[in-house]
């Protein structure tokens, strides 16, 4: 294989990066996410339009009624070029009373013509006060959901808003399952990060223990 790629969760440094960076290891594996946990004063215009507001007291009502017990998984892909992935990896991290509890890092799919022996991932489980300390490609950073909310209302409110493209999803429960920002004019679409954080995009979400 000659290329890797990864895709959200992203722990980037600022500027323009590839939705689907043509980098080495673009996620942050050594350490807990770093977009602040809450959004100050007057939440903008641009997250109340978007729907942020009522998402996040959806998430607020569950998260409280399941004791702050949840988990999420992201995909990211290693490809063999720039069009062709090769292997598919799904990260899927647990917060049990708020709390990061459990990383858990697997190849989730191989594409035709490809093997095992051929992905570079290896899997990993970390536990307890050991979460987030693994440094390894493809791995998606730890941020806890109301870490995700704040970055993503950041994302939100970039401007100029006409030089972005952007992404705020919600599931049937009205949580958040997608967010990004993607800078326009920039090739294919460059991801946009506001202070490393460039958004997320969930592969699964859930309150209580993963299925």
């Amino acid at each position: 294989m000659t290329t890797t790629r990864t895709m959200l969760i992203l722990a980037l440094a600022s500027g323009c990066v590839a939705r689907d960076g043509d980098t080495e290891g673009s996620t942050s594996a050594s350490a807990s996410g770093t977009a602040d946990d809450s959004t100050t004063g007057d939440v903008p215009a641009a997250c109340t339009q978007a729907g942020w507001e009522t998402s996040r007291a959806a998430y607020d009502d569950l998260a409280a009624q399941a004791g702050d017990t949840y988990w999420y998984a992201v995909r990211s892909f290693e490809y063999i070029d720039d069009f062709q992935w090769a292997c598919s990896y799904r990260t899927t991290i647990e917060f049990v009373a708020g709390a990061p509890a459990r990383r858990t890092f697997e190849l989730a799919e191989v594409a035709e013509g490809t093997t095992q022996d051929e992905c570079t991932g290896a899997p990993f489980v970390e536990e307890g006060d050991a979460v987030g300390s693994t440094d390894a490609s493809f791995v998606a950073a730890v941020y806890s959901m109301p870490q995700l909310y704040a970055g993503c209302c950041d994302l939100l409110a970039l401007e100029p808003a006409d030089a972005y493209s952007f992404a705020f999803e919600v599931g049937a429960d009205g949580v958040v399952s997608a967010c990004y920002a993607i800078e326009l004019g920039c090739g294919e679409g460059c991801e946009a990060s506001v202070d490393g954080f460039s958004g997320f995009d969930f592969d699964g979400f859930g309150f209580g223990a993963p299925p």
